[in-house]
């Protein structure tokens, strides 16, 4: 399910698949070794995510919103600013 909150903030569950992202919030993800947004945020992070964690796909701060101890059930999207982009690629630097 797609909740959206606001135009930079929408909840999903883990389960929605990688095709179907594409559809409702233009993010193109693509993996070999996961179908769905919970298990590709679990494979980012290299280990299944606790609820509060976050990481950035793209333009956007995700965060693990549920969990039910086994995978993720549901995930927060914020679309991060221009500024905060800049910021972090500054950091990167």
């Amino acid at each position: 399910e797609f909740r959206e909150i606001n135009e930079n903030e929408f909840t999903l569950e883990g389960a929605v698949g990688l095709y179907e992202l594409q559809d409702m919030a233009d993010l193109t993800l693509e993996s070999a070794d996961v179908s769905t947004i919970g298990g590709y945020v679990t494979h980012l992070l290299g280990h299944l995510p606790n609820q509060g964690e976050q990481v950035r796909i793209e333009n956007y701060l995700v965060t693990v919103t549920k969990t039910d101890g086994r995978r993720v059930e549901e995930l927060h999207f914020r679309k991060l600013s221009e500024a905060a982009l800049a910021e972090k690629s500054d950091a990167a630097d």
